[in-house]
């Protein structure tokens, strides 16, 4: 018995590599193919089961994975078919080879770029975890010898430069202009642009190209197909970014980027959270089946049931003639990971209510729930994410508004890391950033300047989210609270006859006193208490007797001792209370985010 491992390597600079929104839709679906089509192809070839009826269609996909019998079919088993990766099963090393020979193969000839690398390790002994470890270190060490992607595609001798990526050309898109001379009878023009070949089959999503092939056409169909399959066809997305921001007139844009909490080290330890005595490698193989099954599965449902909205929240639907469709691009939708495009002002309010959704359903498969509580020592029942969320001026520089989303996701991963080596609960978490100023665009450099004169931290970010209101065993998780940031915008939110009772410039001249001073800001503050009831006033103070100021509390796993001298002994949340007061739940007028004057 030989397993067998796929995997795509650097899916971060595959999909990101170019500043267009639209490559990087399709590299992100061609990476889920490496993982699906291009393997699941590769096993029919090779004697094993079709699965040419469900492609494209997740759901279909994890169903006749989880209905195949003990073996497989013609001895090649599916363990795992996700986006970027695979895992296999099979009784003869030449039908294992064949299946790594053709699937990369595959990969080079429709997804030119895409790193698709597998490795065939032989099972020996009853310990089946320690042969998954193996192959994965094996994969791990091909792919750090092998030469980069790029060295497919020299540039010399000299060639044209693909206007996307850099790299070499490989042909000349056309791009279809009308021009107004002639106002009765525009005429159409043709801009000419040089793209890599790489680039050419990530934008047939959209675009009309020169050369046109029937692998080009599959390919502009089944990211679409592939959403409305996991929507069940109830919503139509944006056709491309370029639509989105004329429909929804987008005032900002948000990256947001979201990822389980913990998940790696669950997948490479998996055989230590199996039911005593049952430690077999076929009880490993089902498990591990299911549980990578229900994860998936929670994920696109938590989606799905966001974007339908609740009682709470319904994200805006922007006119597309007869076709409305929400103000939402997915990037990435595979696994634990999502990455999306949206409506700035939409992206906080989808953020939260994903990861409370997520929870939600990956605490109630029962499939993922018993892993879960045996990785944690039954102190968690459920997968929790972590987020980073970006939000920028719509012409901002993709790439550099990824980047602080992946940086954001860092920040907030890394407390709840904490948490978890200190034998306590992990929560879900969520770090953000509106860039009111493109000076400064690296997060540390960001942080670096939110703090006052007088020595006072002007973000606590990351926050958490809570089930309720029972104490944390973490003061920091306690305080981070995102229950306690939503009392408070609720707070500056409030509304009477339909207006604010604080204005877009009073909250902005409450964010310029903060940065002049924590002083200056409670002075600001009580001029305009008056429009604030006594309850709202105290929440925006979170009952301080004069002050918005507190006592900063260490992160977890921070100590008195292991904090520098420079690091600030107070804090205040009323910045962030701000920010998101801007987007959240306000929609026109004098409201709108940035609307300072």
């Amino acid at each position: 018995m030989y397993l067998v491992v796929l995997e795509t390597g650097g899916n971060q600079r595959y999909i990101f590599q170019s500043n267009r929104l639209r490559e990087n839709i399709g590299a992100s679906e061609l990476t889920y193919r490496g993982g699906t089509e291009y393997v699941l192809r590769a096993v029919h070839n090779a004697g094993g089961a079709d699965f040419s009826e469900v492609l494209g269609n997740p759901a279909g996909v994890r169903q006749k994975i989880l209905d195949q019998n003990p073996g497989g079919t013609n001895g090649i088993e599916v363990i795992v078919a996700t986006s970027g990766k695979a895992m296999l099963l099979v009784e003869d090393v030449s039908k294992a080879k064949k299946i790594v020979r053709q699937a990369t193969a595959t990969a080079l000839k429709e997804a030119p770029g895409l790193d698709l690398c597998g490795v065939v390790w032989e099972v020996a002994g009853d310990n089946f975890g320690q042969t998954v470890r193996n192959a994965h270190q094996k994969l791990q060490e091909i792919q750090s010898q092998r030469t980069g992607c790029s060295t497919r595609y020299p540039q010399l001798p000299v060639v044209a430069e693909c206007q996307s990526t850099g790299g070499p050309a490989f042909g000349m898109t056309d791009e279809a202009l009308r021009t107004q001379d002639d106002r009765r009878k525009p005429e159409v023009t043709s801009v000419w642009r040089d793209v890599s070949r790489s680039s050419f089959v990530k934008g047939e999503y959209f675009g009309k190209w020169q050369v046109d092939d029937e692998a080009s056409r599959h390919q502009r169909r089944g990211w679409r197909d592939r959403l409305e399959n996991i929507c069940a066809n109830k919503l139509q997305f944006a056709p491309n970014p370029h639509r989105l921001e004329k429909d929804a007139n987008l005032d900002w844009l948000g990256v947001v980027h979201i990822d389980g909490n913990g998940l790696g080290l669950i997948f490479l330890n998996f055989e230590n959270f199996l039911p005593d005595g049952k430690r077999d490698y076929r009880t490993y193989v089902n498990l591990f089946r299911k549980f990578s099954c229900a994860l998936e599965e929670a994920a696109e449902t938590a989606f799905c049931r966001t974007l339908e909205g609740d009682d709470s929240w319904t994200p805006k639907l922007h006119d597309r003639g007869k076709n409305p469709f929400p103000a939402f691009i997915p990037l990435i939708l595979g696994g634990d990971d999502v990455t999306l495009v949206c409506d700035g002002r939409e992206a906080l309010p989808f953020t939260i209510r994903f990861l409370r959704n997520f929870e939600e359903e990956t605490g109630k498969r029962q499939d993922v729930a018993e892993i879960i509580r045996a990785a944690t020592g039954e102190r968690e029942s459920a997968v929790t994410a972590s987020a980073g969320v970006a939000i920028v001026k719509p012409h901002f520089p993709f790439h550099r508004a990824y980047h602080l989303a992946e940086q954001l996701i860092n920040s907030a991963k890394r407390p709840i890391k904490a948490l978890f080596e200190l034998g306590q609960p992990r929560c879900s978490s969520i770090d953000f950033h509106i860039l009111y100023d493109a000076s400064y665009t690296d997060l540390q450099s960001i942080r670096k300047r939110l703090v006052a004169p007088d020595g006072c931290l002007l973000t606590t970010k990351p926050y958490v989210l809570l089930d309720d209101d029972r104490p944390h065993d973490n003061d920091w998780v306690n305080a981070a609270n995102w229950m306690g940031l939503d009392k408070r915008v609720e707070a500056l939110n409030s509304t009477t006859d339909g207006r604010r009772l604080l204005s877009s410039s009073q909250m902005h001249a409450l964010r310029e006193a903060l940065h002049e001073g924590t002083k200056e800001a409670d002075n600001q503050l009580a001029l305009v208490s008056h429009r604030l009831s006594a309850s709202q006033y105290n929440v925006l103070r979170e009952d301080q007797s004069d002050t918005l100021v507190r006592d900063r509390t260490p992160y977890p796993g921070e100590t008195s001792s292991s904090s520098s001298e420079t690091t600030p002994r107070k804090e205040t949340r009323f910045l962030d209370a701000l920010d998101v007061a801007a987007f959240w739940g306000v929609t026109s007028g004098d409201d709108q985010p940035g609307s300072d004057s």
